[in-house]
């Protein structure tokens, strides 16, 4: 009998021991740093423009978790307890939505409210495109999220046969994973990360790192572990910011060159991983036998990493460049105060 997806993915020796790796930052026997340096201001980082952030362990991270979300009353927040409050809310009503019999057009309503209060709190409310099926007003809206949530919450106990029949029985269109609906089926799925730009940026480092640390070639890390990543907001087209690859290397793929279901694939995966993490720390604010949410926990850890995984190494080009052009001034310098 053949293993199904997700005990294959766990099984899969690069996995298990990049889980002991995320395992060992988390409890502080391997080092870990980070840095980078606020781009825009408060209202859309939750710090002042040109704060320098910087983090010292995963749990670090965590502790340092800043994001300026709107609460259902319209107040600006910034702390992960505010965060979850505000997530809380819509879960909790949407929930109610989809486990009714019956539902009125105003309960079908208050689901599309519910889901717009979401992406209002994750920044993308604005981005028509992102999470598109959604934002319709229609009764199929219920449907569509609760076939999505069965193939989530399923799809790791079934095999890669079973999981491609039952994915090509779903329109597409109704289980798009984006950056909004990612944020949606992580409040009513079971242990499902969002996985977003900044999240996928961060493992992509994470994965980095490993790889350097067990002197394995980042080129050859198995497909398992190739989290995919997507443009910082704003950002120009040479994506520096969090794009995690070393020089002319695509090991980690942007979001837009996946196939919906790969990218929902990697949802998944990513998912798995953390959660595995989650059910054999012994830190008290993550683990699954200490508290609720640490799996939330250690996602808003890798969300703060991957704001910027490559501001330390632009400045260390940024200072060889300098150096490189003082010493390319200096004979001219020399020979403009040499004696006739």
């Amino acid at each position: 009998m053949s293993n199904n997806l997700k005990q294959s993915f766990s099984e899969n020796h690069q996995v298990s021991l990049f889980t002991d790796y995320l395992l060992s930052l988390l409890d502080g026997r391997r080092g870990f740093s980070h840095t980078w340096k606020a781009r825009s201001g408060k209202n859309k980082t939750g710090f002042k423009k040109g704060f320098l952030w910087r983090c010292d362990s995963l749990t670090d991270a965590y502790e340092q978790y800043r994001w300026p979300a709107l609460s259902p009353t319209g107040n600006l927040t910034f702390t992960l307890e505010e965060s979850n409050r505000i997530l809380n809310y819509h879960e909790a009503s949407i929930v109610k939505t989809l486990e009714k019999a019956d539902t009125s057009q105003d309960d079908i309503h208050l689901l599309k409210e519910d889901i717009l209060g979401v992406l209002r709190w994750g920044g993308v409310d604005t981005k028509p495109n992102i999470a598109k099926a959604m934002r319709a007003d229609s009764a199929q809206l219920k449907v569509n999220l609760n076939n999505a949530v069965e193939l989530i919450n399923h799809g790791g106990s079934m095999s890669e046969a079973e999981f491609d029949a039952r994915y090509e029985q779903l329109d597409e269109n109704h289980i798009r994973i984006d950056s909004g609906t990612t944020k949606i089926y992580s409040l009513i799925c079971r242990d499902f990360i969002i996985l977003d730009s900044r999240v996928g940026a961060a493992l992509g480092l994470l994965v980095k790192n490993f790889c350097h640390d067990h002197d394995i070639p980042t080129e050859t890390v198995c497909n398992d572990l190739r989290f995919s990543w997507g443009a910082a907001s704003g950002e120009k087209r040479t994506y520096k910011i969090r794009n995690p690859n070393s020089t002319s290397s695509a090991v980690f793929q942007n979001f837009g060159r996946l196939t919906n279901k790969e990218r929902l694939l990697q949802n998944l995966k990513a998912s798995w991983l953390l959660s595995d993490v989650i059910s054999k720390t012994k830190i008290p604010s993550f683990s699954s036998a200490h508290t609720a949410g640490g799996l939330r926990r250690l996602e808003a850890a890798l969300f703060m990493i991957g704001y910027d995984v490559n501001y330390v190494n632009r400045q260390k080009q940024l200072d060889r460049n300098r150096r490189h052009h003082v010493r390319d001034i200096m004979p001219s310098a020399a020979m403009a105060f040499a004696p006739d």
